[in-house]
């Protein structure tokens, strides 16, 4: 099961946070939270994963993003919904394969990404 949880005290400046409707967005409980190139953060099961990116692997102006590495592959598609100085709003949907279990989990997600 994807769990919320809040920011992960290593992402600090600029990030991408996503919850899965705005109250929790608001309350800050996200389910997807990275650092704009390092790590990205998701709750699984109880577990908190790290998954290593590299920098440009989001693309803004249509919202997609993969990850992957040899136990899951995350991906997130959606618009964005609105902009302001150098925040971008979002909406869409985040998938994440489990590899080892053959299983997926896909939810909707409401957030952010900025400096």
């Amino acid at each position: 099961m994807l769990q919320s949880f809040p920011m992960p005290a290593e992402v600090e400046g600029c990030s991408c946070y996503f919850a899965r409707n705005q109250k929790e967005y608001e309350n800050e409980q996200y389910v997807y939270v990275d650092d704009y190139g390092n790590n990205a953060y998701i709750k699984l099961d109880g577990h908190m994963i790290k998954i290593p990116m590299e920098e440009g692997d989001f693309d803004p102006s249509n919202f997609s993003k993969v990850l992957e590495d040899s136990e899951y592959r995350i991906s997130m598609s959606g618009k964005k919904t609105s902009e302001q100085d150098e925040t971008m709003m979002f909406t869409g949907q985040l998938t994440v394969l489990i590899k080892k279990e053959n299983r997926t989990i896909t939810t909707p997600v409401y957030g952010e990404c900025g400096c």
